[in-house]
Order: C-alpha cells, then sequence, then structure tokens
C-alpha cells in the first residue's frame, strides 16, 4: 500500500488566493531573517570559540621562534668555543692555554649535553652561566701554574657536582 493514499485522507488542494499568497511571502520573509539571524550568532560564537586557539598558536609560533633564536646563538657559541680550542692546539701550547683549552672543551660539552638531555633547556641561566665560566677562563691565563691548577680543579669538581 505503499505510494498510494487511503480513501479517507485527502490532500490539500494548492489555493492560489491573493491572501494566502501575502501570507506565504511574510513568513518565507520572516524565516529568511530568522535564519540569518541564526547565521550570524553562529559565525560569532565561531570566532569566539576560534580567537583563544588563535592566540595559543601565535604563541606558540613566537615561542618556537625565540628557541631557535637560542638554539642558533648556542650554535654559534659552540662554534666559537670550538674554534678557541683548537686554537691552542695549533700554537705551541703552554700549562695554562690547555688548562683553558680543556675547560672550554668541558663547556662545550655540558652546553651539547644539553641538547642531547632530554630535560627542558633553561637558555637563560646557562648562557649566563657560560658567561661567568668564560669571565673565569680570562682569569685563569693571568695566574701562575699553581694557581690555575688549584682553580681547574675546582672548577672540575664543581661542573661534575652540577652534572651528578
Amino acid at each position: 500500500m505503499a505510494g498510494k493514499g487511503s480513501s479517507n485522507f485527502s490532500f490539500p488542494k494548492p489555493v492560489s488566493s491573493p491572501l494566502e499568497s501575502a501570507a506565504v511571502n511574510q513568513l518565507s520573509a520572516l524565516l529568511d531573517v530568522k535564519l540569518k539571524v541564526q547565521l550570524e550568532d553562529l559565525n560569532r560564537s565561531f570566532t569566539n570559540q576560534l580567537e583563544p586557539v588563535k592566540t595559543q598558536l601565535a604563541a606558540l609560533t613566537q615561542g618556537q621562534a625565540e628557541d631557535r633564536e637560542r638554539l642558533s646563538s648556542l650554535e654559534g657559541e659552540i662554534k666559537v668555543l670550538r674554534d678557541e680550542v683548537t686554537e691552542p692546539k695549533e700554537k705551541s701550547p703552554s700549562v695554562d692555554l690547555f688548562k683553558v683549552a680543556e675547560e672550554k672543551r668541558l663547556r662545550t660539552r655540558e652546553i651539547q649535553g644539553l641538547f642531547l638531555s632530554g630535560s627542558p633547556i633553561s637558555f637563560d641561566q646557562d648562557l649566563k652561566k657560560f658567561l661567568r665560566d668564560y669571565a673565569r677562563y680570562l682569569q685563569i691565563s693571568n695566574m701562575r701554574f699553581e694557581e690555575a691548577e688549584a682553580f681547574s680543579a675546582a672548577m672540575m669538581s664543581t661542573i661534575k657536582s652540577k652534572s651528578s
């Protein structure tokens, strides 16, 4: 019986009276306005929900760029340290220069260890430590042999204790 209407049900006949046509047009206009308002509300809601995501994405992108700059800076420091380490080896090394080179080599390894370890890197702290250590390296070159040897031993124990 699908597709056939029952005998006691009658379908409404299309009416084309001007009054009904005006009512249909008015209802259509109201539905259009309501649909437009709902669409604007949905767009506004979507935009409001999307805004925090955009903000987070921008912050992450900026953080990633800053991290790249820091990594680039540390890689530059490593290159400078490597160059400074190889430079004394090329010349006739004195005991002081050898100790300075050894300290720089250890610091280079320490910086490289930051990249290889899974732990988070504190760039500001490590840069400050590098600058402090570099100032100490300059002090070593001006020390007498006994002072430099004692200072070097103290630095080695400090580095070992911090790496443990």
